[in-house]
C-alpha cells in the first residue's frame, strides 16, 4: 500500500511539474508577442516547489516502507532461526522466510556484521549463520545483576 501511495506522490508531482512549466511557458504568449506575467511566473514557480515538495514526500514513504519490510524479513529470519535451534543457512532462510536467496544473505549479513550472529563455516564449506543468543536461551533464567559479576 506504501508503494502504491509513493508512485501516486511521484505521479503527480510529475504532472505538477509539466503544469508548472506550462503554465509559465503559455501564459507568456499573447497576440501582441510574449511578455511574462510576474504573477504567472509566480504561481509557475509555487507549483514547481510543491512538485517537488510531492516528489520528496513520494520518496519518503517509499523508503519507509522498504525499511518496514526489511524490518518483517528480519523479524522473520529470527524466529525462524530459533525454530532451527539458532543456525541457519543461506538457503533455509530463504525458502522457509519466503525471500530471495540475495535478501536472505543481505539480511544474515547485516545481522553478522551487527554482532547478533556469527559466520561458520562447516568442514565441507557450509556457511551457517548461528545465533548463540538463541541457543543460549536457557541461561536467561541464571542471569546475575552486572554488580554482582
Amino acid at each position: 500500500m506504501r508503494y502504491a501511495f509513493s508512485v501516486l506522490l511521484k505521479a503527480t508531482a510529475i504532472l505538477f511539474v509539466f503544469g508548472g512549466l506550462m503554465g509559465i511557458v503559455f501564459s507568456g504568449f499573447h497576440s501582441s508577442g510574449f511578455s511574462l506575467d510576474p504573477l504567472d511566473f509566480s504561481v509557475g514557480i509555487a507549483v514547481i516547489a510543491l512538485a517537488l515538495v510531492l516528489w520528496l514526500a513520494g520518496r519518503s514513504v517509499r523508503m519507509s516502507a522498504e525499511h518496514r519490510r526489511y524490518a518483517q524479513y528480519q523479524h522473520r529470519l529470527l524466529r525462524l532461526a530459533r525454530e532451527k535451534g539458532g543456525s541457519l543457512t543461506v538457503l533455509e532462510a530463504a525458502t522457509d522466510g519466503r525471500m530471495t536467496v540475495g535478501k536472505a544473505e543481505e539480511i544474515l549479513g547485516a545481522l553478522a556484521v551487527g554482532g547478533s550472529a556469527e559466520v561458520r563455516v562447516s568442514e565441507s564449506g557450509l556457511v551457517v549463520y548461528h545465533f548463540p543468543e538463541i541457543e543460549r536461551g536457557f541461561e536467561k533464567c541464571r542471569a546475575k545483576p552486572v554488580d554482582d559479576l
